[in-house]
């Protein structure tokens, strides 16, 4: 073995990836498909990523990472860094070295597992960057790196790892021919090598309860192991040593300063000569066969409880995603959230008609986050090699819930609806769920949730209960226990339907959405009587006429987001205000005259007051042509000190005119011919006196359909993606990988050409024109400035729509020319959609 030792030295400098720990393609590979196979079944959104675990668990062995791939739990340090280490990172200029010492002098070691998997990976695979990367809506990156972490677990179960040996004969008989026995590393690569399949999974509440448990448990098993074959200086490996070696090498330590860690011992007895032979019945093969039937089971067991940790940690709380309400096949209501990506979702819908009185509806819920579907292909058997074709690019509802509760607020009381759990179309594994009513009047959806999935058991709130405020995206922060960030737990009350008038309605609401009202209100009123005065009676007889004269404008909103208009609204009114007093006084006075007491003089006064002013009027109210009542009342006040007059009136109606609002009262208080008497009657009447045109109604819809370009875009984007997906389904199923990964890649682009409408732009138009309408409706001075604010406004919305459209179609053109010999039927479809796009605008999808 003595001319072994330069051999060696060079293989020690040329190739230290022989500190890697596990085959990384073929025990690492089978490792992590033992615990995909102890993960459940409805655990669908981790088998969805297992290519791209077991993708991040063989890349992690990539040089340098693996010099990061040591942890001893007891001095809390990680791979010795020693002549040949150093050597190699010098020759392949890798700036690895460890973190300073104490004195800042270089460390002795590389940095450990512990602190590499946790958050000092550079490329953010590490524990907090797949937890940042989930949130980010980025999942392929999340769970890529949750393999780089599970790499690491699997490492700690190798003894050499959690004792930080190094350990580079493993491989030897791969570079010196003649070479017939090898290390416990070795034995598990041969390819005829198995272990019992992982029992009952493992769990621990933290990543680090994880690595030290592995550690743990890996020392614990094979101290039996090196007790008995002590002529192994890592498992299965000996040494060899040469004295003219040594006094260099040890030189070279400590001027270096590494005197600790013990990088002497490992310098002179570099582990590097093979020592089990590959013979069932020798007894080192036997004790080391046993040992990997201890482990490796073992750390299939932890890795699927890492797994679902993880999963645990990520794992968003559900929302509504969407609600549609139907009626006799016809889709009435439709609106929810989307945006994968970002921390804020937009809401924006398709339909939002009023529902029929009296007519059966079907209400269909989806809960959101959409999980992926599992990739493509049967797992393999256990002893074969992980194979992933892709990941299939449709998503699923989510079809995991605890309970859910639909409860129909209307004005008139609540009542809970009936949920079952159905099938979504497109989506086999997918779930939706809907229940059945008959509407009478308008009311609001308020569902309530709680999920089935796993949450972290220590954070508060856990996360099962429904996000009632889709609108920021719930994602785990990398804080102390993983606390939320935009979540709000509670029931969801987004939703809202109406119900439509009668059927035989057929008012005009265009015609009638600006308006003007003119009417009077007269009062009548007398009295007669008496006050008492210092030294007599002063008699009183009154009559007092109050008339007003008012006109205010009328605007018509709609009762909810954006349907037919339901509700009048009434401005401040102005007009004339008329009061006339007439009063007769009657001085009578008493003289006393000694023995005459019984003689009275009287004197007569009549007096006569007349008062004319102005005044101004207000009023409000609501006419609500879906239930078919009003509400409307007025009250009038003059410039003087006198009183004003007012009104207030409600009732029904039938059909759909708008009504008349006229009433009175008469009151009296005694009979004319009575020493006190009074009497009063007042009536109104006020009438709807024709449309009004103010001069931004040509600019406003009736309606503004909030978010309508930006669903009509998401709609355009829809149908493209499904052509894209239908033409890379059957490309992947020929097995033409490259072509299908070239159209997948094409609907990634048009994924993020949607995201680029600024909806903001869109809701300034809508904003600006509620603006406009509430000044006209006062009356106010600002409205000629607020018109041209909705003028500026529209300009803006409407060439970014034509920009958008230009675009798309470029997009949708060139997507078209790439798939005319690969899948000429979906490129004609392509340009299909692009002509209607180009004839029709955004109004072809919806916008």
């Amino acid at each position: 073995m003595r001319r072994l030792l330069p051999l060696a030295v060079a293989l020690l400098l040329a190739t230290p990836a022989e500190l890697l720990a596990y085959a990384d393609k073929t025990t690492h590979a089978r490792l992590t498909d033992g615990s995909f196979r102890l993960v459940p079944t409805e655990a669908t959104e981790i088998h969805a990523f297992r290519c791209e675990v077991a993708h991040g668990s063989v890349s992690e062995d990539e040089e340098p990472r693996y010099l990061f791939h040591f942890w001893n739990p007891v001095t809390g340090r990680g791979l010795p860094r020693n002549s040949y280490t150093m050597a190699f990172s010098a020759v392949m200029g890798i700036a690895t070295t460890g973190r300073p010492g104490p004195g800042l002098e270089p460390s002795s070691s590389y940095r450990t597992a512990m602190d590499w998997g946790w958050n000092e990976m550079e490329d953010d695979y590490d524990w907090l960057g797949a937890i940042e990367a989930y949130g980010d809506g980025d999942l392929q990156k999340a769970y890529t790196g949750l393999g780089h972490v599970l790499h690491l677990l699997q490492d700690l179960g190798q003894p050499d790892h959690s004792d930080s040996r190094p350990h580079p004969g493993n491989y030897v008989a791969n570079y010196i021919p003649g070479i017939t026995r090898v290390g416990y590393e070795g034995l598990w690569g041969q390819p005829n090598m198995f272990w019992p399949p992982g029992g009952a999974i493992e769990r621990k509440p933290t990543l680090q309860g994880y690595f030290r448990a592995m550690a743990d448990l890996a020392r614990a098993e094979e101290a039996p192991v090196r007790a008995r074959w002590r002529d192994e200086m890592a498992l299965g490996l000996g040494t060899v040593k040469h004295d003219n070696v040594s006094r260099a090498v040890v030189a070279l330590g400590e001027a270096a300063g590494f005197v600790d860690n013990n990088w002497k011992k490992f310098e002179l007895q570099a582990a590097i000569k093979p020592l089990i032979p590959l013979q069932q019945n020798d007894r080192r093969f036997q004790d080391h066969l046993a040992l990997g039937h201890r482990l490796l089971p073992r750390i299939e067991q932890f890795g699927a409880g890492l797994l679902l940790h993880f999963h645990e940690i990520v794992n968003p709380p559900p929302f509504i995603e969407g609600v549609e309400i139907s009626q006799n096949g016809e889709r009435k209501y439709l609106k929810g959230w989307s945006g994968g990506r970002g921390s804020t979702r937009s809401w924006g819908g398709t339909a939002e008609l009023p529902l029929e009185r009296d007519v059966p509806a079907t209400v269909t819920i989806r809960v959101g986050p959409r999980h992926p579907m599992p990739a493509y292909g049967a797992p393999p058997e256990q002893g074969g090699s992980t194979t992933c074709i892709s990941a299939d690019p449709r998503e699923q509802v989510r079809e995991r819930l605890q309970t859910i509760t639909v409860t129909i607020r209307t004005a008139s009381g609540a009542r809970t609806l009936p949920v079952n759990e159905g099938s979504e179309p497109g989506s086999p594994m997918g779930g939706v769920w809907t229940g059945t009513f008959t509407p009478t009047e308008g009311a609001t959806l308020e569902i309530e949730a709680t999920d089935a999935d796993s949450h972290l058991a220590q954070r508060s709130p856990l996360g099962d209960v429904l996000d009632s405020n889709p609108a920021t995206r719930a994602r785990a922060s990398t804080r102390d226990q993983f606390p939320w960030d935009g979540y709000e737990p509670g029931p969801d009350v987004n939703h809202s339907f109406r119900v439509a008038a009668p059927a035989g309605c057929d008012f005009d609401a265009e015609s009638h959405r600006f308006g003007t009202w003119t009417g009077t209100y007269r009062l009548e009123s007398a009295s007669k009587g008496f006050d008492l005065q210092i030294g007599g009676k002063i008699w009183f007889d009154v009559a007092v006429s109050e008339t007003a004269t008012v006109r205010f404008r009328s605007l018509l909103r709609p009762a909810g987001e954006c349907h037919e208009l339901t509700r009048m609204e009434f401005g401040p009114g102005s007009g004339s205000y008329t009061r006339t007093k007439l009063e007769k006084v009657l001085e009578r006075r008493v003289n006393i005259r000694p023995g005459e007491a019984d003689r009275v003089t009287t004197t007569d006064t009549p007096t006569e007051t007349t008062t004319n002013s102005g005044g101004a009027a207000t009023a409000n109210g609501r006419i609500d042509f879906e239930a078919g009542t009003y509400s409307a009342g007025m009250s009038s006040e003059s410039s003087g000190r006198e009183h004003g007059a007012g009104f207030h009136d409600s009732g029904r109606f039938e059909g759909c005119a708008i009504p008349t609002l006229s009433g009175g009262e008469s009151m009296e208080s005694g009979s004319p011919d009575d020493e006190f008497w009074s009497k009063r009657e007042w009536s109104y009447t006020y009438t709807y006196s024709g449309p009004a045109r103010p001069e931004h109604a040509t600019l406003c819809p009736v309606c503004f359909e909030y978010g309508g370009t930006q669903m009509a875009i998401q709609s355009f984007v829809q149908r493209a993606n499904n052509l894209l997906q239908q033409a890379s389904s059957e490309l992947y199923q020929s097995m033409r990988i490259e072509e299908g990964t070239a159209v997948a890649n094409m609907m990634a682009e048009f994924d993020e050409f949607w995201t680029a409408y600024d909806y903001e732009l869109e809701t300034n138009v809508a904003t600006q024109c509620d603006r406009a309408s509430s000044l006209w409706l006062q009356e106010d001075p600002e409205y000629g400035t607020a018109v041209q604010d909705v003028e500026a406004a529209s300009r803006a919305a409407e060439a970014q729509a034509r920009d958008l459209a230009t675009r798309a179609m470029q997009l949708t053109q060139r997507a078209a020319a790439a798939l005319d010999r690969s899948s000429p039927r979906a490129a004609a479809a392509l340009r299909t959609l692009s002509q209607i796009l180009g004839t029709r605008g955004w109004t072809a999808f919806g916008g």
